[in-house]
């Protein structure tokens, strides 16, 4: 499977006595509502982790994967790693060939230091303009878990006495996963949120397995999910693809904390 990249190089200059470069905050894909605001100590999960005043909650720093501070961004486009439900594209209107704005339903957090991806996302999606040639097009199906990574790098280009010419590289590499959205329904531990978004990718994907392991986590959703909708959508999911109703299954016990894996696809 082809993993696309699409870079953009910008140089920064700048003259330091130590001999190196900061980089300069802006406005990311998403504003940063939740760290915005004021909010009282708390507990369980929405106690912060630490004394910071722009600490995460405990579930901001679980699911977001929000770290103990919020740092500024390193330049104008935002970076972060995420798996999530693909869920539909459309042209650029007026932008290059192959160019789209994709919409995408996050599941798995792996890096966002720079909290570019937020609560609301989780609730409303992340539209991105991503290049998307033919080949990885033909990849993209609706409902399937994709890879998205968009993140900088750097490296020192020249330099004369204390002025350091500094290229900042961005990337965005987009790599269909090799698992299916039930994949996550069948982890124990995960937030409501995540299992929310799972479900909708079920529903899009159409191309559900039907083992043991999916009707279990199916039926721990249907019977005892604290949030009505993931417990709707897994009772009409159950039906639809085993013909049982919920059986009053718990939760299924949390499982390490490692990405959910699956066999690749031919």
């Amino acid at each position: 499977m082809s993993l696309w990249k699409k870079s953009l190089t910008f140089f920064a200059a700048a003259a330091l006595l130590a001999g190196s470069v900061a980089g300069t905050p802006a406005m990311a894909v998403t504003k940063k509502k939740a760290a915005a605001k004021a909010s009282a100590p708390g507990t369980g999960d929405n106690a912060k982790i630490s004394s910071d005043p722009d600490a995460p909650t405990v579930k901001e720093n679980r699911l977001l994967k929000w770290g103990p501070v919020d740092p500024p961004d390193r330049g104008k486009k935002p970076e972060f790693f995420f798996r999530g439900v693909f869920v539909d594209m459309t042209p650029t209107e007026g932008g290059a060939k192959d160019m789209y704005q994709v919409t995408f339903l996050p599941v798995e957090i792996v890096e966002n230091e720079y909290r570019n991806v937020t609560a609301d996302n989780f609730i409303n999606g992340m539209i991105l303009p991503v290049y998307m040639p033919a080949q990885l097009k033909k990849q993209m199906k609706k409902g399937g878990i994709v890879e998205v990574h968009e993140y900088y790098t750097t490296a020192e280009e020249q330099a004369i006495g204390h002025a350091h010419m500094i290229g900042f590289t961005y990337h965005q590499d987009l790599l269909p996963y090799p698992v299916g959205p039930a994949a996550y329904v069948k982890k124990g531990g995960l937030d409501q949120e995540q299992y929310l978004n799972a479900l909708k990718g079920m529903e899009l994907f159409g191309d559900n397995p039907k083992d043991g392991e999916l009707k279990t986590g199916l039926d721990a959703l249907a019977s005892s999910s604290p949030n009505p909708e993931v417990k709707a959508k897994a009772t009409a999911l159950l039906s639809s693809l085993f013909g049982a109703q919920p059986s009053g299954q718990a939760l299924l016990p949390a499982t390490p904390d490692e990405p959910v894996k699956g066999k690749k696809k031919k």
